[in-house]
């Protein structure tokens, strides 16, 4: 009969030894506290004596811990040594713990399912829905390859297998200990069960039972709590409220719909601090309570909320509201993307997502209330209920619930603070319903610039088309339920399926119109659309459509359209791209537009009357001389005038300075900034890079005032780009000084105007070069050249007419118009052109001198006239037409001089 291995040399030294320990502990345990211990793994050893020595004594090196018993111990010299060793770690560590174990005979086992008795399953589940794992094991190859850890190794008996298991136990349990002995009371049961299993069994050797000691592990808080349930719910606030955890740099995440819900998150002395994620779950609360700050998340501290909907009921005291009571005041919180359509019943100061900001910093970004707010006494806001002292941001926010206040209970569809604080506001189109004016008499109750902007309709996609129609889509487009900016329904075009269109119902108003779409496509995509208009029917041969829109929006963006009165019906076409079209949330403010059909009639060389349409009380006109220097490169491209030079070095023929139609671009990606015709640089062509050189040189221009052009970063990687002079030659590129070199590049595809000062040249003749030095850079396109010496000059006026004087003869002037009503301004309308006559009576080409030359030129402007340019000068009778008559009064005028 074999005997166990000798581990110790000692056995009376090992038991002196072990006391003296535990007599150590127990001194050191009046003065610290230590943390325990807990098993972590496990592995089982087995094979000869001496295999089986050395890996015990490799193990216990690196800290393992070693069951003092040979587990096949009387089962005769052909049976394998087999050991058990474990290693613990620190309840501090964080790491998951064994908390169960598990021995199975093989060949019985209903939990191990149909299998090889000698080669068991590495893991299987319980009854419990708790993972057991198959010990890890080491040793001779008979032991790891034959039997794959078998405790009756080389014997006869029983195929029994250990299994472990790190899932958690109701009491939180975790395993300190593992040993062995002869006792059955408490030991191990057989495949689950109650009844002690020998590891000898069937082997004839000693009696050995396993028995492990277990203590209360404490309760592991992760990085990542999941919310399934509402237990689920629950248990996230008692972590919170009992000061378990703030979560600070931790994430909750909601993984279902959950709810009804009764518990709120957060209290005053144990703020959630976190970052909750509720991927566009709804979260269903039916929450009441006596006190103050009644919400889902009572109170918040530097915490981050996102894409959370929110259903059902608060009642609660003051600051109540359907997202967050109150933010304390230490940190910034954000939420962002939430779809709050709660009812909340507050006896004041309620709010439809805050109820109080604190007096730090708060930030609402993308979000909606739907819901009602109710009961109030005093003061509600729409958004936000009330605030002390706070730096406040909402951009893109949408309020379109209802407010049913107490008598005297005041309201505002965004927010409201109390009267002597200062609230630093930062709002980004804080969109509500026309239906839901504020109250009068906010005062001082009111965040300055906080008003909001009422909006008379709004489409949300969540009731399906609602009279919308769509026309050339595909059975890809349409409403469906995604990733909106808010809600969970919106409209989607298929990039693929081009020139798709949704058209309007007729529109509630026909006055002046903002338009305000919100929509974006995939990341690193294109995404191509336009907005049209018509004043008349829903026929797509009535809507005029906007410059079309290209480039990538990777998150949700706002698309805004200024529309002149009258607009019937408005439609929204996909051109196609390589991404699709995701459009949400589109709402229209009928109130101010900026002034259009901009004219000028009865012009003398001194003088003319500007005429326009509008809809405000009062405009400003600014007008200045024209450009002294003007190219945009599309007269002189379609008359082949082009006077600009080129020099070409180290590309080819896609790389070099050329003029293109922006159709020529794939993607229509690059469009001209007035016209047709851009001029392109790159130095990279067919993903190949080339060293280039690349000059663009002026015709002989008068060097003075200011150079401005605008340019147009094409790809996402920024060229080197310089802009040089020369008050010599435009042939020896050595005669060049720099004057720039361009800051650009930080959003391709956008047209950005640059302006550079020429004052120090005083007037003397140059030419300007546009130089692109740089490998591999992406292309460079450059459009509307100009240089000026005037500013402008403004005057207000309260109708749609003034009359400009003082003007100077044979000039060209461009003016613009602002609307103003109140304290609102319109954008500065597009530039409109005119030239004053000459003093020299029809005198049409403004030479000094009326000749043959004048007729021709009235004849050639006669030839070209569609009825609608501007006649200007060439009307010489002033009938408003151009025609033979004007020929003939100047030819009158040359036979009688």
């Amino acid at each position: 009969m074999k005997t166990d291995i000798a581990l110790s040399k000692n056995r009376h030294c090992t038991l002196l030894w072990q006391k003296a320990v535990m007599l150590m502990l127990m001194l050191m345990a009046t003065t610290t506290l230590w943390a325990t211990d807990f098993i972590i793994d496990i592995k089982l050893i087995g094979g000869s004596k001496s295999t089986v020595q050395e890996e015990i004594q490799n193990y216990k090196d690196k800290g393992w811990k070693l069951a003092d018993k040979d587990l096949n111990a009387g089962c005769g010299l052909s049976s394998d040594y087999i050991y058990l060793i474990y290693k613990t770690a620190s309840d501090t560590e964080g790491i998951p713990f064994i908390t169960d174990l598990y021995l199975s005979d093989s060949d019985t086992d209903p939990n191990l399912g149909k299998h090889d008795v000698k080669n068991p399953p590495n893991y299987f589940t319980d009854k419990y829905g708790r993972e057991y794992v198959l010990s890890g094991y080491r040793g001779s190859s008979h032991f790891t390859s034959s039997v794959h850890g078998n405790l009756n190794s080389n014997t006869k008996g029983d195929n029994i297998y250990l299994y472990y298991t790190k899932a958690a136990f109701p009491d939180r349990r975790a395993l300190t200990t593992i040993y062995f002995d002869d006792n059955k009371t408490g030991a191990v049961g057989k495949n689950g069960g109650s009844s002690a299993y020998d590891v000898n069994a069937g082997a004839g050797g000693d009696y050995i039972y396993m028995h492990f000691k277990t203590a209360t592990q404490p309760e592991q808080i992760p990085e990542v709590l999941n919310i399934n349930t509402v237990d689920d719910w629950n248990k996230f606030a008692d972590y919170v409220n009992s000061g378990k955890t703030d979560f600070q740099d931790k994430y909750v995440r909601l993984q279902n719909n959950v709810g009804p819900v009764t518990t709120m998150v957060g209290t005053a002395e144990h703020p959630f601090r976190g970052t909750f994620y509720g991927g566009w779950y709804t979260l269903n609360v039916n929450i009441n309570s006596a006190g103050d700050c009644a919400a889902p998340f009572s109170c918040i501290d530097g915490a981050t909320i996102v894409r959370l909907n929110v259903t059902g009921n608060v009642t609660g005291g003051k600051h109540s509201a359907g997202l967050v009571g109150g933010c304390a005041s230490n940190q910034k919180s954000i939420i962002e993307e939430c779809n709050i359509s709660a009812n909340v019943s507050s006896t004041t100061y309620a709010g439809g997502i805050v109820g109080h900001g604190g007096h730090k910093e708060l930030e609402l970004e993308d979000c909606l209330f739907n819901g009602t707010i109710s009961g109030f006494a005093n003061y509600a806001g729409g958004l936000l209920g009330w605030c002390d002292d706070l730096k406040l941001t909402i951009k893109d926010c949408l309020f379109t619930g209802k407010f049913a206040p107490e008598s005297g209970g005041k309201f505002h569809p965004i927010a409201c603070k109390y009267s002597l604080s200062t609230v630093d506001a930062t709002i980004e189109r804080a969109l509500y319903r026309s239906t839901t004016n504020p109250s009068e008499g906010l005062g001082d109750n009111l965040i300055p610039g906080c008003d909001g902007i009422p909006i008379n309709y709004y489409y949300d996609f969540e009731n399906g088309m609602d009279g919308w129609t769509l026309v050339n889509g595909t059975t890809q487009s349409g409403i469906q339920s995604k990733d909106w900016h808010t809600g969970n329904k919106g409209f989607l075009f298929e990039g693929s399926d081009k020139d798709q269109i949704i058209v309007s119902p007729e529109l509630p108003g026909h006055g002046g119109m903002e338009l305000y779409i919100y929509l974006h496509g995939l990341e690193g995509q294109n995404v191509a659309y336009q907005i049209g208009t018509s004043t008349t029917t829903n026929d797509l041969d009535a809507f005029n459509w906007v410059e079309a829109q290209t480039g990538q929006i990777k998150n949700w963006s706002v698309c805004c359209v200024e529309f002149r009165a009258g607009v019937k019906y408005i439609a929204i076409k996909c051109i196609g791209g390589s991404s699709p079209l995701y459009i949400d949330d589109i709402c229209i403010k009928e109130g101010l537009y900026t002034p259009f059909d901009l004219c000028a009639n009865d012009i003398t060389p001194t003088a003319a009357k500007l005429t326009w349409e509008g809809n405000t009380d009062q405009y400003n006109v600014r007008y200045r001389k024209g450009p002294e220097f003007y190219e945009n490169f599309d007269d002189s491209f379609n008359n082949n005038t082009l006077s600009w030079r080129t020099r070409n070095s180290g590309g080819n023929e896609l790389t070099n300075w050329m003029y293109c139609y922006f159709s020529q671009m794939t993607n229509n990606l690059l469009y001209g900034h007035n016209g047709d015709i851009v001029a392109l640089v790159g130095s990279t062509a067919k993903k190949e890079p080339y060293a280039v050189d690349n000059w663009l040189v002026s015709p002989e221009v008068t060097l003075d005032g200011t150079l401005s052009f605008w340019m147009m970063d094409v790809g996402d990687n920024p060229a080197h780009f310089e802009v040089l002079v020369s008050t010599t030659t435009n042939t020896n590129i050595n005669n060049f000084e720099l004057l720039a070199e361009p800051n650009h590049g930080s959003n391709p595809y956008v047209w950005t105007e640059i302006t550079l000062d020429l004052s120090k040249y005083q007037g003397v003749k140059g030419y300007i070069a546009f130089r692109m030095k740089d490998e591999g850079k992406d292309f460079i396109a450059i459009d509307d050249i100009t240089i000026r010496t005037n500013d402008w000059a403004t005057t207000t006026t309260n109708e749609k007419n003034i009359l400009l004087s003082g003007l100077q003869p044979t000039t060209t002037y461009e003016f613009q118009v602002q609307g103003v009503k109140g304290n609102q301004t319109t954008e500065w309308s597009k530039v409109a052109n005119f030239t004053t006559l000459s003093t020299v009576a029809d005198d049409v080409n403004g030479d000094g001198t009326v000749d043959t030359q004048d007729v021709l030129g009235i004849y050639d402007f006669m030839q070209q006239w569609n009825g609608s340019t501007p006649v200007g000068k060439y009307d010489v009778n002033h009938d408003g037409i151009v025609d033979t008559q004007d020929v003939l009064e100047v030819y009158k005028y040359i036979q009688e001089r």
